[in-house]
C-alpha cells in the first residue's frame, strides 16, 4: 500500500500540470463570456477609441484606429511648453511613422516592432480572442492578491510575441491587470509594462475597461479614460497615412 501512495505522490505533479492548461482555458473562456461572448468578439475586426487623460502627468487628448491583423493609428494632442501639439504614431504593416506637428519621421524597424508588441498586448487584453488562437500556450502561475478580494494569474506564450502575464479576478471573471516585458524605444533595455483594467462599462455591445493605468518599470505613465468606442470594419488606406 505505501509503495503504491509513493507512485502516486511522485506522479501528482503531472496530473496537475496536465490539468493547468485546461482550468487556463476554463478561466479565460468565462472572462470572454463576461465581456461580450465569442460570437460578439470575433466579429471584431477594428474599432475607433476616443480617450482623455494624462501622459506622464500631461494632458492628452487621444483617438485611436486599429484594424487587424496588423494597422494601428494614435493621434493625440499634447500640452509642449504651454501649447497644443498634434502627435501621431502609425503602423500598416511593415511601415511605420512618428508625426509631430508637420514633421513626419519613419519609424526605425525596432520602433515598429515595440508598437506592434504594444497593439498585440492591448488586443489581446481587450477581446481576449488572440488567448485562443491554436499556437497559443496558456499555463496557470497562480493565486494573487487583488483589491476586491483574489485572482488568478495566467501566462499566455505564444511564438513571435511577447509573453503575458494576465491577472483575472476570481469574483467577475474579468481581467484587472496585465503585464508583458518590452524594449525601452530610447535604451532598447528591458523594460516592465504593466496595464491596470477597471470600471469595465459596455460600448457597442462589448464591454471593456474603462479606464486603465499603465506603469513602465512601476512608474505610472498614462493614465486613461475612454469616452467611446465604435466598432468598425475595414478602414479607407488614407486612414493609416501619415500625410492625412
Amino acid at each position: 500500500m505505501t509503495r503504491y501512495f509513493t507512485a502516486f505522490l511522485a506522479l501528482s505533479p503531472l496530473v496537475v500540470q496536465a490539468d493547468e492548461p485546461v482550468e487556463a482555458r476554463r478561466i479565460v473562456e468565462r472572462a470572454i463570456a463576461a465581456i461580450g461572448g465569442g460570437k460578439n468578439l470575433e466579429a471584431l475586426k477594428g474599432g475607433v477609441w476616443k480617450t482623455s487623460g494624462t501622459v506622464r502627468g500631461n494632458p492628452s487628448q487621444a483617438e485611436f484606429h486599429g484594424e487587424l491583423p496588423g494597422k494601428f493609428r494614435i493621434d493625440s494632442t499634447r500640452v509642449v511648453d504651454g501649447k497644443s501639439v498634434r502627435y501621431s504614431r502609425i503602423v500598416n504593416g511593415d511601415e511605420g511613422w512618428v508625426v509631430q506637428g508637420t514633421a513626419i519621421e519613419p519609424m526605425t524597424a525596432d520602433e515598429i516592432a515595440g508598437v506592434k508588441a504594444s497593439f498585440y498586448h492591448k488586443q489581446a487584453a481587450t477581446t481576449l480572442m488572440p488567448l485562443k488562437e491554436k499556437d497559443v500556450v496558456l499555463s496557470v502561475v497562480g493565486k494573487v492578491a487583488i483589491e476586491s478580494g483574489k485572482g488568478t494569474q495566467i501566462q499566455v506564450a505564444r511564438k513571435g510575441y511577447p509573453n503575458l502575464v494576465f491577472t483575472f479576478d476570481d469574483k467577475s471573471g474579468l481581467l484587472v491587470k496585465s503585464e508583458m516585458t518590452d524594449k525601452d524605444p530610447r535604451t532598447q533595455a528591458d523594460r516592465k509594462v504593466e496595464i491596470e483594467w477597471r470600471n469595465y462599462k459596455t460600448f457597442d455591445g462589448v464591454k471593456m475597461a474603462s479606464q486603465t493605468k499603465t506603469y513602465h518599470d512601476g512608474k505610472l505613465f498614462i493614465d486613461t479614460e475612454i469616452l467611446d468606442f465604435k466598432a468598425a470594419g475595414r478602414f479607407p488606406e488614407k486612414t493609416f497615412d501619415p500625410r492625412k
